[in-house]
Formats: structure tokens, sequence, C-alpha cells
């Protein structure tokens, strides 16, 4: 029962931040609740505007003369990313030239150096021991001419998110230089192709996702603190309302956010 009124929490998280960035004076909040009565969530619309109200979702319209900064085409007020929001924004991610797909990427402030987040973001393997939803990440090859501060793998995983439970490979490049990891899900193709080079890679993902990528950057905001901002891009390879798909994107975004900065931030200490 608590994980069902949790995830009915995100399912209103998410539809209240897209009128919300969409344009608070055109929808205000009677849209919001007229969009979920309109799609028959009569009782998400209910319990979620009550665990948002209270939750402090609901927040004011940045002032016309707030300072506002750009993480990769996300603009975000500054004095609420000093206050430790967890801030969103839509555009089109892409990643490895791929065709840009619309979705939710977040911004946000962890008060732990640049290089103790870099350590944090970039150890995957680690990283199911405190991100709800990661059963686990194992790097199955690394490729050559990389180093330190640089390094591109094929790393198996597996996610126990509700609606999109599944196994997948991802083929994954990390940057410090640049405080860079960005990933997209091995098709049976890119499968069969390293296959055929050696490598012992298995697609799991394609019955379950349609396509799984993503961008992962930090900035250094001063010497101890540092921008985190994060684009994930998930679709299910079944048709999902769009409900659905919204509350699963918030729950990767902002639960995988939260986890990073609270074991950065742990770590820094």
């Amino acid at each position: 029962m608590q994980y069902q009124v949790r995830y009915y929490h995100r399912i209103i998280q998410f539809r209240w931040r897209r009128f919300h960035r969409r344009s608070s004076c055109q929808y205000g909040l009677f849209g919001v609740i007229g969009s979920l009565l309109s799609h028959g969530h009569i009782a998400y619309g209910i319990i979620g505007l009550f665990l948002t109200i209270s939750a402090g979702v609901i927040g004011a319209v940045p002032a016309a003369n707030a300072a506002m900064l750009d993480y990769d085409g996300c603009r975000v007020d500054e004095q609420r990313l000093l206050r430790g929001d967890l801030l969103a924004c839509e555009r089109a991610i892409s990643v490895f030239n791929r065709k840009p797909q619309g979705d939710v990427a977040g911004v946000i402030l962890v008060n732990a150096p640049y290089s103790t987040v870099w350590r944090v973001l970039s150890n995957w393997e680690a990283q199911s021991g405190f991100v709800p939803g990661i059963k686990y990440y194992r790097v199955i090859h690394k490729f050559s001419g990389g180093n330190r501060s640089a390094w591109h793998a094929l790393i198996e995983g597996r996610l126990l998110v509700p609606f999109v439970a599944g196994r997948y490979t991802l083929d994954a490049h990390f940057d410090q230089r640049i405080g860079r990891v960005s990933w997209n899900m091995l098709t049976k193709d890119d499968a069969a192709r390293y296959q055929a080079e050696g490598i012992q890679v298995k697609s799991f993902g394609e019955e379950q996702l349609k396509r799984l990528e993503g961008v992962a950057r930090i900035v250094a905001y001063d010497t101890k603190r540092t921008v985190f901002y994060y684009a994930p891009v998930l679709e299910p390879a079944t048709p999902t309302p769009d409900f659905i798909r919204g509350a699963v994107r918030s729950v990767v975004l902002d639960d995988y956010m939260l986890a990073i900065k609270q074991a950065a931030e742990k770590r820094a200490k």
C-alpha cells in the first residue's frame, strides 16, 4: 500500500510538472485537475493532489528577475537550484547522433566536489547498492584506448521498475574531463556484431524496452558544489498509457538523481 501511494504520487508529480513547465498561467491548478479527471484518473487526482500539495511540488513561478542558468538546453532558476530543488525541463534528447527524443531532463545541486560526484556517478557497478530500481550493473567488456579519465565499456544491467522490469546491455561512454556519461541500449544487430568480434555480449532489452539511452553531466558550481544534469530516455516496447510512461520516467529520473546526490554528499563528509 505504501508503494502504491508513492507511485500515485509520482504520477501526479510528473503530470503537474508537465503542465507547470508549459504554462502555469494557461493551465493552472484547475487545468491539472481537469486533465486528470478527463482521463478517468479520479482516484489518482484526489490522492495525488493532496500528496503533491503536502510535498511542496506545486511551487511558485520564478520571478521575472530571477537569475537563469543553462545546462545542455535546460534553463533553471539559480535561486531554486541553490535551495536544493530538483528542477526538471522538457527537451529533445539525442545520444550518439540518433534521432532526438522528446523527454524530461533534471538538474540538481550536489553539495560535494566535482571529483567526488564523478566517482559516484561513474561507478555503475556500485549503484545497485543505493539506487532504487537497479538490480545490478556489470561491466562485461572495456574497450582498449581508455584511461582512468575516459573509457568506453559494454555494461549489462537489470531494471526493477514497474512495467519495464528487464535486462539489457548498454554501450556506455565515460569522460571525466568534461563530466559526461552517455549510453544507449544494444540491439540484436549490435550484439551480433560484437559477438563476431569475440566479445561475449547479449541483447536482452528489446522484448521489454524499445529505447533506453541517455546523458548525464556534471559541472562544478564552485570548489565544494557540483551541478548534476541527467537526461534519461526510456521507452517501453509495448504501447503504454501516457500517464504510466510519465510516471515511470519520473521515478527513474527523480529517484536516480536523489540517490546520486545523497551518496556523493555522504562521501564528501
